[in-house]
């Protein structure tokens, strides 16, 4: 393997990256990243060559791999310059797309909907503009209402969340609603045995800023038995049995060790986001956010949660951060395997993201690699990385190995995906759907 000639003091195996004169020296601790039009490799640069991009090549130093990162680690990233190449292997894959035959909820609109995964077939959880609660079967084309919501303690006005378990016997339905509206009832829910239409708890997490992140609600399964995490309070998680409403993760806040306290023990937490479960039910995922304020995307082990230590969401030795971003959560995430999450957005800033998808290791929080392209919709994972683009009327289908594209699909944008039957759904303003499938010619 040939060595490379650098400017800092080591040689390289590998093709050396490049740094401007200025940050090579130290003159400039702060710096943009150049993406200089290689796939997506990017130069550092400082504020004065920023502004002589198209002939700074006279400027620039070469240095290994090593140096490369300390001078990223040392340093202040600003902002991005330029744009990466999005790598493309069209071809082999498209979409098959089938209309259901007439409408099937005419005269109601849907306010919310998710998938049931776990009973085979194509069935889902749809809360409409009527508060109904109904399965909707896209076998058999029939809609079955199960019972109609409380209003009182689910407000229709506000953004409508659902998860199901993956049996289909209970589901979470929950509504945030933005305070400066008007509106009391900011984060509120209930859980429904959707076999009975009967309440089996009710979901409250106080007022204290939680219409600015999304109730967190999640199911799963643990030896044979259905649990439901939930947020009760701001910067608290438990675990609760959906069947009963008993509370699994009991303790008292008062006593809380301080090992449990994270950010250095302060008395400040997370407010809890956006849950998502790992595929075997292994581990749990949050993208929540932190007075700053700032979005932190962290994982733990549930299993370690439920039996040996109650304060493991809190700060338990399996917890991990992974990214933390100025001004931005509850952003796209999902589960490539138990071990693996991929998250929406290249960058550390709300105003400074880059459509693209980072990939971590929830066991231990680090940067596995990211891959440019990526819009921050639909991005649901099954084999491949499907999205929906943040420009353009089109949904994409990646490879997570190899960060390339390898189908668009053009005035496609699906509301949401069926991990059991392998479908996308479209709700059309008629009251049917259309119901899509990922076809290959392997």
């Amino acid at each position: 393997m040939a060595d490379y000639k650098t400017n800092c003091p080591h040689t390289s195996d590998h093709k050396p990256k490049c740094v401007c004169r200025h940050v090579f020296a130290g003159l400039s601790e702060q710096y943009y990243r150049f993406f200089n039009g290689q796939s997506h490799e990017y130069d550092l640069v400082c504020n004065q060559c920023k502004k002589y991009l198209d002939r700074i090549r006279i400027n620039m130093k070469k240095v290994c791999h090593t140096c490369f990162e300390k001078i990223e680690s040392d340093g202040e990233f600003v902002k991005f310059l330029g744009a990466p190449e999005i790598t493309k292997n069209s071809g082999k894959l498209s979409f098959e797309h089938l209309r259901t035959p007439g409408p099937i909820i005419a005269g109601r609109s849907i306010r919310a909907i998710q998938p049931i995964i776990g009973v085979g077939g194509s069935k889902w959880v749809m809360v409409d503009s009527t508060s109904a609660v109904s399965i909707l079967d896209l076998e058999s084309f029939t809609l079955v209402t199960v019972t109609f919501l409380d209003l009182e303690k689910v407000n229709l006005n506000g953004k409508i969340g659902i998860k199901v378990s993956a049996d289909g016997h209970y589901a979470a339905i929950v509504s945030r609603v933005n305070r400066i509206d008007g509106e009391r009832d900011s984060n509120k829910g209930v859980v429904l045995d959707l076999h009975s239409g009967l309440e089996t708890m009710v979901l409250d997490r106080g007022d204290y800023y939680t219409e600015l992140s999304e109730f967190s609600i999640a199911f799963y399964d643990y030896n044979d038995k259905v649990y439901l995490v939930h947020a009760t309070d701001w910067n608290r998680l438990d675990v609760s049995d959906p069947a009963t409403g008993e509370l699994v993760t009991e303790r008292s806040f008062k006593q809380r060790p301080k090992e449990a306290w994270r950010f250095k023990y302060k008395a400040g937490s997370e407010f809890y986001g956006n849950l998502i479960v790992s595929p075997s039910n292994k581990r749990i995922a949050d993208f929540g956010w932190c007075w700053g304020p700032y979005g932190a995307l962290s994982s733990w082990s549930l299993p370690e949660w439920l039996e040996k230590n109650v304060w493991e969401a809190d700060n338990g030795p399996s917890k991990f951060d992974m990214n933390s971003y100025q001004y931005y959560w509850d952003g796209a995430v999902c589960w490539i395997n138990d071990n693996t999450i991929c998250a929406w957005g290249i960058g550390d800033d709300d105003e400074n993201l880059i459509a693209g998808a980072m990939i971590f290791d929830a066991r231990n929080g680090k940067q596995l690699s990211w891959f440019p392209g990526p819009g921050p919709s639909l991005f649901t994972y099954d084999q491949y990385l499907f999205t929906t683009e943040l420009e353009g009327n089109s949904t994409s289908v990646w490879d997570v190995e190899s960060g390339k594209r390898l189908h668009q699909e053009a005035d496609f944008t699906p509301n949401c995906y069926h991990h059991g039957s392998q479908q996308f759904l479209t709700a059309l303003e008629d009251g049917s759907f259309i119901i899509s499938y990922l076809s290959s010619p392997d």
